[in-house]
């Protein structure tokens, strides 16, 4: 008699829902934890004045003067109330304590974790499968900046509201109401006014209605002669549908573009042609990729280079067509490749940077959620392979947690360089040297502390990488102020105005090098450096 095969060791676990929040408690319990050393953490000087620590309105915690200001103001080009609610809610709990705001982005990530398994499940119908999508989700590296920075604490709240919407689509597809829909649309525009970068999510919920809802299949009574031969009644339905949240996508896009074009925020990109913005769109996804595989080397800022080279763009170009064409043609047998595909090239347009707005070419916050749906194609395409190889299929469960625990040691090593603003930049310029936005920063610390002539180095550094900023000029010019360099001071800020007339710190800077120049103090007068 063959012997026969020893069985596949399973984790048990009750049926049925206990199961499933055991699951899900254990999931959210393990991404809060993965990030308690950052609750030691303070601010860094890296936008997190303007939205925190610098924010007299903020910092008064909730008053109504400050709920008036959350839904009025545009600060940062941006009209995010949701986003600046949570911020005064953390300083009326915590004042400046940076641990407890910590604490809550953390909390709001866990939660998301959770929430990722609980879509899926929904979905699905599949638990370990989703499990495993949300303790990828949770565990991964390029989840640190968007968790640890506090003023990405638009990241984190914003999924939680995506994620919500979702869960109430899909219970809303279970049973129309009017209600269901309407609390889609409410925490659908939550989210919104938590980060725009949400406006893809319509197109998400036409994805699902494909896979795994099933909702693009004709039902048995649709009049097929009947329909227009280009859009099927069917699917011109779940259009309609959506036509309430296609307008809040669009009304919040425009209104951002309109913002952010007021506020300068597209100011370096407006100097780049859309041939080098659309080359950086198709790059940008293989180095998300890479990042996504290989997650070492992270950096709070990766430099925008401006021009990439023709074979990296070409090469770029054909890799993102070919997976999109593969994910297509394999999608009647395996959809989870093409709404997975697709998810995450679709809710990475709002910040490939064909719109540019800032001066990055990438960032790990961008694929919070994007990288959602690369996780579901891997993890639905791996399992179904596993099943084709039974001898592999006991080698499933140790690989699962080998690779989740790899990640979170990558993790938790990730969050300690976010510390302090000196070792956050100073781990960026170990990574790229040149990186110009780095070196300034680590200029602006040097400031601080008195330092001015190790703070020049950074400076011009600053401005060797990246001349046409005007930001490193004037921080340099004010170093140069501070030791009395007053003709290297001048030129300084007249480099910084030529590239920006409007800077009026710089216009004030150079008057008061002028008078020193002609009238030198005493003792050189130190200038408040401000971190940009």
């Amino acid at each position: 008699m063959a012997e026969q095969p020893s069985p596949v060791p399973r984790l048990v676990l009750p049926a049925g829902k206990t199961g499933d929040a055991i699951i899900a408690a254990a999931l959210a319990l393990g991404s809060l934890l993965l990030y308690v050393q950052t609750f030691s953490f303070g601010f860094v000087d890296y936008d997190d004045p303007e939205y925190v620590t610098a924010n007299p309105v903020v910092r008064h915690g909730l008053t109504p003067v400050g709920v008036k200001w959350a839904f009025t103001t545009t600060t940062f080009a941006n009209w995010l109330p949701v986003t600046w609610l949570s911020h005064m809610l953390d300083c009326e709990l915590y004042g400046m304590n940076g641990g407890g705001h910590h604490a809550t982005s953390a909390a709001l990530h866990a939660i998301n974790a959770a929430l990722v398994f609980v879509l899926l499940r929904m979905l699905t119908g599949s638990r370990w499968r989703s499990a495993a999508v949300a303790a990828l989700f949770a565990f991964h590296p390029l989840r640190v900046e968007s968790v640890v920075w506090i003023a990405e604490r638009k990241d984190v709240l914003s999924a939680t509201f995506f994620l919500l919407t979702l869960i109430a689509y899909a219970r809303y597809c279970r049973g129309p109401s009017a209600r269901r829909y309407l609390l889609v649309v409410a925490m659908y525009a939550l989210g919104l006014m938590s980060k725009t970068m949400l406006v893809t999510l319509p197109f998400v919920l036409l994805l699902l209605d494909y896979w795994p809802l099933g909702r693009l299949r004709p039902a048995p009574s649709d009049d097929r002669l009947a329909s227009p031969p280009s859009i099927p009644g069917h699917i011109r339905r779940l259009i309609i549908e959506k036509i309430p949240l296609f307008a809040l996508a669009a009304i919040s896009a425009v209104w951002t573009v309109v913002l952010q074009r007021q506020g300068g925020a597209m100011v370096g990109g407006s100097k780049m042609e859309l041939a080098d913005r659309i080359a950086n769109a198709f790059v940008s996804v293989p180095r998300y990729l890479d990042k996504t595989v290989r997650p070492v080397d992270l950096s709070v800022f990766y430099p925008h280079p401006g021009h990439w080279p023709a074979w990296q763009t070409a090469a770029s170009a054909v890799l993102v067509f070919t997976i999109t064409l593969f994910a297509i043609v394999a999608a009647r047998k395996r959809p989870y490749l093409a709404v997975g595909w697709l998810w995450f090239l679709g809710m990475l347009v709002p910040v490939c940077g064909i719109v540019q707005a800032g001066l990055q070419s990438m960032a790990d916050r961008y694929m919070y959620l994007p990288s959602i749906g690369l996780f579901v194609a891997v993890v639905w395409g791996s399992a179904d392979l596993l099943e084709r190889l039974p001898r592999f299929r006991s080698l499933l469960m140790p690989a699962s947690v080998a690779v989740v625990v790899l990640l979170a040691v990558c993790t938790w090593l990730q969050e300690s360089y976010w510390q302090s603003t000196l070792d956050l930049f100073t781990h960026a310029l170990v990574i790229d040297p040149k990186n110009w936005v780095a070196h300034d920063f680590v200029g602006l610390v040097h400031t601080a502390g008195g330092d001015d002539a190790a703070a020049i180095d950074d400076f011009k550094r600053a401005v060797a990488a990246n001349p046409e900023h005007p930001y490193p000029h004037e921080n340099l010019a004010d170093s140069l102020m501070h030791l009395g360099r007053y003709d290297e001071a001048v030129e300084q800020y007249r480099a910084a105005l030529s590239l920006q007339s409007d800077l009026e710190p710089a216009r004030a800077g150079l008057a008061r090098a002028m008078a020193a120049k002609s009238s030198p103090p005493l003792t050189p007068q130190r200038v408040n450096t401000k971190a940009r």
